[in-house]
Parts: structure tokens; C-alpha cells; sequence
């Protein structure tokens, strides 16, 4: 809450430089060009996997937030002479042997487990509107979202928990005018994403048999997601400019009723019911540096 505060304070602040920048541009006028860029980030990731993974085992609660490594590549390319622009970007990363505390609920002894594989990409592809040219930008696109958990021991279970989500994206980005090549930026976006999530969890009851019990699930998933960021940037040339950051995104998942059937009526209830309290969120949280090549 507090960094959305002092978010706000920024954007009013930026707005407020932005309703003068005409007269800025008359006394030193920043080029429209064309941009590729490339971030690393550096962050935290509790997504609504998790929260699924907690639903199935809940004597393996893991709470644990993991630290998260990637990078980001993306364009802007003005269309023609106009106000508008195409920008996209994506990013992918896989890390495994995700470690996590297990909890005993008996004994309350905690012990390091294994939560598996986590997987994540997101593509987006926007329209800009260049409100007034390198301060008020205004964009509207669309965004493809999928990501999964997943572990197994052959012949002794295996699970993959995964969303695959699509969808409409929108935004404003707020830019202050250079001073000595330094500037502040900040922007906010809103997404609302539809698709499926996967639940499927089978573990071997009998390897002589070659008997096995599953628990499965795809239902239909609403997702409502924010992002906000702050950016400190420097021009060190006309082409060159270098950029330090932080992006703070959380998420609202609501999913269609569990269908999900185990062994017993008492699991089914359990399971259902922690599924539907506890997987309905996301949060990511990252820092990062951005180099920008303008032509």
C-alpha cells in the first residue's frame, strides 16, 4: 500500500511536468525514434500455482516466496510520422528444484522439500498513443499469458498445475521531460485475461498392479491483473539510454467450481474447498536494468 502512495505522488508529479512539456520541447526537442531494449530483472514470484500445489498437499504446505531471474526483450516502432507506435515484448524463464518447508501437521517439525519445476512466459503486443510525444502515452493491446508446476518420480506419482490465458491490456505510461539527460518515468496497467487452468495430479497405488488414482481438472479461469511501475532513466547519447526500475504486479484469479473427484467423498470435499479458498491469486515483485538503443 505504501509503494502504491508514494506511486501516486510520483504519476501526479509526472503529470503535472508533462501539461508543460510543449514549452520543454520548444527549448530542447527529444527525436521520435524507433526502440529495442532489453531488461533483466530481478524479483520474487508467488503464483497461483503454488496456491494449487497447497490445495493437494496440504501437509507439504509450502510458503516460501523463490527468487526469480530473467529477461525481458522488446520493440517500439512508430508508425510512419503519427502519434502512434508498436510495441511488444515478452519474456520467458524455468527454474527447477524449487525448494519449499514442509510442515508436519502432527509433529510441527519443518523440513526442506522439492516444489519441482515452475515455468512462465508472457507476449505482449500494443498499440501506443503518443498523447503528447516522450511524456503522456496511452496504449491498448494484447496479451498472452502461460505458465506450470510440475514434478514427478517415475512409477511413483506425478503433478502439472498450469494456466494458459489470453486477453485485452491497457495502459498509461507518464514520462518527465530530461534534465542534464535524466528523467523519471511511471505507469500503470490493467489486464483481463480468460482461458483454462489444468489440475492434474496421479500418484501409483499398486506398481504391481500398475494401479493408479488421479485427481484432474480444467476448469475456466477469470483473471484480473495490475501492474504498476516506476523508472529512473539516463540518455547517455541520442541512442543509448540506460534505465533502473521496479514493476510490482498482482493478480485476482477466479475459477469455474471444482469439478475434481477423488477416492473418497471426504478428499473430494477437502480438496475442492481448498482449491476454491486458496487459488485465487498472484503476486510478482521485481527490480531491474534496462539498455535502450534508439534509431
Amino acid at each position: 500500500m505504501k509503494k502504491r502512495k508514494i506511486l501516486t505522488l510520483i504519476i501526479l508529479a509526472i503529470s503535472s511536468l508533462s501539461i508543460n512539456a510543449e514549452e520543454v520541447e520548444n527549448n530542447a526537442k527529444e527525436r521520435k525514434a524507433n526502440q529495442i531494449y532489453i531488461r533483466r530483472n530481478n524479483g520474487y514470484a508467488a503464483p497461483n500455482e503454488f496456491n494449487m500445489y497447497n490445495s493437494l498437499f496440504p501437509i507439504s504446505f509450502a510458503y516460501e516466496i523463490p527468487s526469480i531471474q530473467y529477461n525481458t526483450f522488446g520493440f517500439v516502432r512508430f508508425i510512419g510520422d503519427s502519434k502512434f507506435s508498436i510495441e511488444g515484448n515478452f519474456f520467458e524463464y524455468k527454474k527447477t528444484n524449487f525448494s519449499f518447508d514442509r510442515i508436519n501437521p502432527y509433529t510441527d517439525q519443518i523440513s526442506k522439500g522439492n516444489l519441482g519445476t515452475y515455468y512462465r512466459s508472457e507476449q505482449n503486443l500494443f498499440l501506443n498513443y503518443h498523447l503528447i510525444e516522450n511524456r503522456i502515452i496511452f496504449n491498448l493491446g494484447i496479451q498472452r499469458l502461460q505458465s506450470d508446476l510440475s514434478d514427478g518420480r517415475f512409477a511413483f506419482y506425478n503433478y502439472n498445475l498450469s494456466q494458459n490465458l489470453n486477453g485485452l491490456t491497457a495502459g498509461l505510461l507518464l514520462e518527465s521531460p530530461r534534465f542534464y539527460g535524466l528523467y523519471i518515468s511511471a505507469g500503470y496497467r490493467y489486464s483481463i485475461l480468460s482461458g483454462f487452468t489444468e489440475i492434474n495430479h496421479s500418484i501409483v497405488t499398486s506398481a504391481r498392479n500398475f494401479e493408479f488414482a488421479q485427481i484432474k481438472d480444467n476448469p475456466f479461469t477469470k483473471y484480473y491483473a495490475t501492474e504498476t511501475k516506476l523508472i529512473i532513466g539516463y540518455e547517455f547519447t541520442d541512442s543509448i539510454l540506460f534505465s533502473l526500475g521496479f514493476i510490482d504486479q498482482s493478480a485476482k484469479v477466479v475459477q469455474n467450481k471444482s469439478q475434481i473427484i477423488t477416492s473418497d467423498s471426504f478428499s473430494t470435499i477437502l480438496i475442492r474447498s481448498n482449491i476454491e479458498y486458496t487459488a485465487k491469486n498472484e503476486y510478482f515483485g521485481s527490480t531491474f536494468a534496462s539498455i535502450t538503443y534508439k534509431y
